[in-house]
């Protein structure tokens, strides 16, 4: 057993640290605890908390390391092997995770937070049955548990189990009465009818408390906005919502200009590697088992996704990153150059590799062989061109929505991660604009390849837009995609509730209940 242990020769600096780390100073953690560890290099606390630190600055496969290194040491191992976890989730790789946090319950059968991280980790896996079982276990070891409540309502929520989801929603608010984004979930569940109803009114006692935090105060704004909206106080509905995205705005760092020039070299790259040139595709043959789905978020993509998972011959995959990190991997900073400055005429051939690491990423969730996948992440757009030269036999659907309609969608949606541009309508405004011209760039260039369908068509028009898609597919007709709504399968997106009805306009033209609010918007994107 090693004696040499921070604790036992430096308490106050422990208690420094434990401090550090409830006010969130992660680097000035690290800075300190790096420092230690040249006096205290086996003390397992110490590693533990280096591991922790790095993965809140989003440094994971450096927590890795640090967490390894901590389990070696460490006479309990249970926490250790529970934070390796996290990391290991975080960084996809959820059958490793899974592996970990076996072994955490095996040493601690009592372990809630442990069989939390494993529903997680099971659901990430698609693995529903086991995902739920781990949330109950989770609950029973800790009955009180609000944010397992929570995620197991999540759950069931995007299986279409919706009245399941509010009973565990309430739970979760049971024991947390101001929890933000329970009550943000309760509401997209809900059907608000009048200013009386009780859950509206719950929400507003929550968010007049001072003491509420920030956190709290941006999930209940976007709630109670989605609330007032549906009872047709638009003014009440759009009070909340801006304010929930001023506050969200502020926390966080986007620049217009960053993402104009990252755009731009998109473009540059595309040009002077590979559109300019004679030869069009790299003799390859891969792609021809993938659908893409793309377009701007809340423009119809999860519906599209939906429609074709309802195909007996197609899987939905959800959004995958799997693309980008294909991109990332094969072509990784050099030089201080990184994607997509770092691609180039003389490895113009790597493209190719791309495509086969995509597959083996997809290769790990198909359910069956012989089957289509769908990958629906919504900013594959910035891509095409690559997907074009790497899967040249993929199929490729842009959806488009009502411009205005698209953009407001955006702003009353609270996102979990991501999406920076989202909280300020001159943000969304600037963000459409650049996403319409690399859309002009990427058709110019690839014509017919890529395949629009228009969200406002295929609401009023349903079959004959659907047989229009499946026609582009090279799938077979089947009624099976017109009933798409009763098809079972996990959405793990905001258009969870959505995708579980048929068929409906409401949502056309919602925008101009709010045309002069969003006056900074139309001003920008409509001149």
């Amino acid at each position: 057993m090693n004696s040499k242990l921070l604790i036992d020769h430096k308490p106050e600096l422990v208690e420094e640290l434990l401090m550090l780390h409830r006010k969130k100073k992660y680097e000035l953690i690290e800075e300190k605890v790096k420092k230690e560890l040249e006096s205290f290099p086996e003390d397992s606390w110490l590693l533990n908390l280096l591991g922790t630190s790095q993965a809140q600055r989003g440094m994971l496969t450096a927590s890795l390391e640090s967490f390894d290194k901590a389990i070696s040491f460490a006479e309990k191992k249970a926490s250790i092997l529970n934070n390796l976890a996290i990391s290991k989730i975080k960084l996809l790789t959820f059958e490793e995770a899974v592996k970990d946090l076996e072994k955490a319950i095996e040493i601690d059968p009592t372990y809630s937070q442990a069989y939390f991280n494993l529903a997680n980790a099971y659901r990430k896996l698609s693995n529903i049955k086991l995902a739920l079982l781990n949330y109950d276990l989770a609950i029973k070891h800790k009955p009180n548990y609000a944010q397992a409540y929570l995620y197991k309502s999540l759950t069931l929520k995007n299986i279409g189990s919706f009245d399941a989801s509010k009973e565990f929603c309430l739970k979760a608010l049971k024991y947390n009465p101001d929890y933000g984004i329970a009550h943000r979930h309760l509401s997209s569940l809900k059907e608000y009818k009048d200013k009386m109803d009780p859950h509206l009114n719950k929400m507003l006692d929550s968010y007049q408390k001072k003491e509420l935090n920030n956190h709290n105060r941006i999930q209940l704004c976007f709630g109670l906005a989605k609330a007032f909206e549906q009872i047709g106080d638009y003014s009440q509905s759009f009070s909340f919502l801006q304010e929930g995205n001023q506050i969200q705005r502020s926390r966080i760092k986007y620049s217009s200009a960053g993402r104009e020039r990252y755009f731009s070299a998109l473009k540059k790259v595309s040009d002077d590697v590979f559109f300019k040139e004679e030869e069009k595709i790299i003799e390859n043959q891969l792609g021809d088992k993938v659908i893409f789905v793309t377009g701007m978020p809340r423009s119809g993509t999860t519906l599209i996704e939906q429609i074709l998972a309802s195909h007996t011959e197609v899987q939905g995959a959800g959004e995958l990153r799997f693309f980008r990190d294909s991109l990332n991997e094969t072509f990784p900073e050099k030089n201080g150059k990184k994607f997509p400055s770092n691609v180039s005429k003389e490895n113009k051939i790597l493209t190719k590799e791309v495509g086969k690491k995509y597959l083996k990423y997809l290769s790990r969730i198909a359910l069956k062989t012989n089957i289509r996948l769908v990958d629906k992440m919504p900013y594959n757009f910035m891509y095409l061109g690559f997907i074009h030269y790497s899967l040249p036999k993929a199929k490729i659907i842009l959806t488009e929505r009502n411009a205005m309609d698209n953009c407001y969608s955006i702003f009353k949606q609270k996102f979990g991660i991501g999406n920076d541009y989202a909280y300020s309508l001159e943000d969304i405004g600037h963000y459409y604009n650049l996403y319409k011209e690399l859309i002009r760039y990427w058709e110019k260039c690839m014509g017919d390849k890529i395949f629009k369908v228009n969200y406002e068509n295929l609401v009023s028009n349903q079959e004959e837009t659907t047989r229009d898609l499946l026609e582009f597919c090279d799938l077979e007709w089947q009624d099976s995609c017109l009933s798409f709504y009763k098809n079972d399968r996990e959405v793990n997106t905001a258009s969870s509730v959505q995708v579980r009805k048929p068929i409906y306009k409401d949502s056309v033209n919602l925008w101009k209940n709010y045309e002069e609010e969003l006056r900074p918007l139309i001003e920008i994107i409509m001149g």
